[in-house]
């Protein structure tokens, strides 16, 4: 596997307790700290849990950002024919549009 690189701060040990330790302490104190970088192997040698919270965070930061800068946030041609695709149906009949609560109700029945 070819390893992607992640920015990494060069005296971080990054197994369990060291980069997701230092994260969350770094993150508690409010202080940032400049990277240079990490391996993917050296990721994906995080524990399973140190992983999920990486991603999470990493979505949490994408979220925040795309929220305060939707202009930042990448879209695809696909993704934007899409988008008015379905504008262009709603606007054509918004009467057979469905609230997000009974779609919502919808898919968790469909669950089970």
């Amino acid at each position: 596997m070819h390893d992607s690189v992640v920015p990494r701060d060069p005296g971080m040990a990054v197994h369990s307790g060291g980069l997701a330790s230092r994260v969350d302490q770094e993150r508690e104190s409010g202080y940032s700290w400049s990277m240079s970088e990490i391996p993917l192997s050296e990721l994906l040698a995080l524990s399973l849990s140190e992983r999920a919270q990486l991603a999470a965070d990493l979505w949490d930061s994408v979220a925040d950002e795309a929220e305060a800068h939707p202009d930042r946030l990448p879209v695809s041609q696909a993704q934007a024919r899409e988008i008015m695709r379905r504008s262009r149906a709603y606007h054509q009949n918004p009467g057979r549009a469905v609230p997000l609560h009974e779609a919502l109700d919808r898919i968790e029945r469909s669950l089970g």
